[in-house]
């Protein structure tokens, strides 16, 4: 087994390694390879972070910021609570993976503390005697109309629910992990064995949906931690490729979610509505898709819009690739301003007046270093200024302004 320790930002690795486990790095955009000569590569990391395993070869991938802020933003895409006094306390780790099996440890097992959560659910089955409700269809056509036994529908009230199930896939997609302590593997594993009765979910289905209640409230913060987990251990595989397995975070995608959600808030707190991922065309045949991180409608009129970028794109050739992408959203919405968010270390503040157009791009950064308050105070600062750009004088609460 070769373990391989990479960090965003940081200094490339070169190291000897089959082609074909190179490639599927690259092809989920783990690193970005350059090739050495003689089976050995030049290795950078990109914006994923986390643990991957392929081919006997263990990547982790850590962010250049800390796993405790990290964390904190990925709560706002998650419904999860990673901020003291919150219910999920933090041991600072160098690892995102160790840090986030110990705090869904810490909230499995509060939540199974008093018992198993039990719900009704809809079974079918046979009886000789009538419970429920006849499934008269297909004793018809199943039993041609012998009167036993009964084919039945009923309401059972059982721990077989979609929070337990989401627990129990959570627990067992942890324990497939690496770099998890032998602590906390038992601890996962004590979770797992009071979920034992509990319906698996199948590799690749859908997780069951649960809708948070008063009832099952004591399972939230668990469920937010699970779902994140889940979703970061989708790792394509494709037919005759190399089995890879592991845990990926994707920063750019962190930090377009956090935005939204924050600066969307944010803006709505002033007036109008924002609208995350608005779907839009270009063009007047409607055959350009566009799909911006954030837009802001008062009044029902779109007044600003805005993209999320964790990182400035630079492809050969469009070494401004942003600019153009936010030029296209405002003149596809008529407005005489867009606006680019990055996170402050990968990119400058700055703005761009566009020749002939009179349309001005401006480059906002946020400082994600600084403590979770001073971050949303950035947040609020920055809708301020996009609402003065805009020229709207906010009413609180309320769906229209003065423009």
């Amino acid at each position: 087994m070769i373990e391989l320790h990479l960090k965003e930002g940081g200094p490339p690795l070169m190291v000897e390694l089959e082609e074909g486990v190179v490639k599927r790095l690259v092809a989920i955009g783990v690193v970005v390879a350059t090739p050495l000569g003689a089976g050995r590569w030049e290795l950078r990391a990109c914006q994923k972070v986390g643990v991957v395993s392929i081919g006997g070869v263990v990547i982790w991938v850590r962010p250049k910021l800390t796993i405790a802020r990290l964390l904190w933003l990925l709560g706002w895409a998650h419904r999860a609570l990673f901020e003291a006094p919150g219910p999920v306390a933090l041991e600072e780790s160098d690892d995102l993976v160790p840090a986030l099996a110990e705090a869904f440890c810490a909230q499995a097992e509060r939540a199974l503390q008093q018992s198993l959560l039990q719900g009704y659910r809809e079974v079918e089955g046979s009886e000789a005697v009538l419970r429920g409700r006849l499934r008269t269809e297909d004793q018809l056509r199943h039993r041609f109309g012998l009167a036993v036994p009964l084919l039945i529908r009923y309401d059972d009230f059982l721990a077989d629910i979609a929070e337990n199930q989401i627990l129990k896939a959570a627990s067992s997609r942890l324990l497939m992990l690496d770099g998890i302590g032998a602590n906390v593997r038992a601890r996962l594993r004590r979770v797992r064995g009071l979920l034992a009765d509990v319906s698996d979910v199948p590799a690749r289905a859908l997780l069951p949906v649960w809708r948070p209640t008063r009832l099952n409230s004591r399972y939230h913060d668990a469920l937010a931690l699970a779902e994140l987990i889940l979703s970061g251990g989708s790792l394509e595989q494709e037919p005759g490729q190399l089995h890879i397995d592991g845990f990926l975070v994707d920063l750019s995608k962190v930090f377009e979610n956090f935005v939204a959600e924050t600066l969307g808030a944010s803006l709505e707190g002033l007036s109008g509505r924002c609208q995350a991922q608005d779907q839009y065309t270009l063009d007047e045949q409607a055959t350009i898709d566009i799909r911006p991180d954030l837009v802001w409608r008062v009044g029902g009129r779109a007044v600003a819009v805005m993209d999320a970028k964790y990182k400035a794109e630079k492809p050969s050739g469009f070494p401004q690739a942003d600019v153009y992408q936010a030029l296209a959203y405002a003149t596809a919405y008529q407005l005489g301003d867009a606006h680019l968010v990055y996170a402050h270390g990968n990119e400058v503040a700055k703005e761009w007046t566009i020749r002939h157009a009179g349309i001005r791009i401006v480059a906002h950064t946020l400082d994600l270093d600084m403590p979770p308050a001073d971050v949303l105070s950035q947040i609020d600062e920055l809708a301020s200024r996009i609402a003065l750009s805009a020229g709207i004088r906010s009413v609180p609460g309320a769906d229209t302004a003065s423009v």
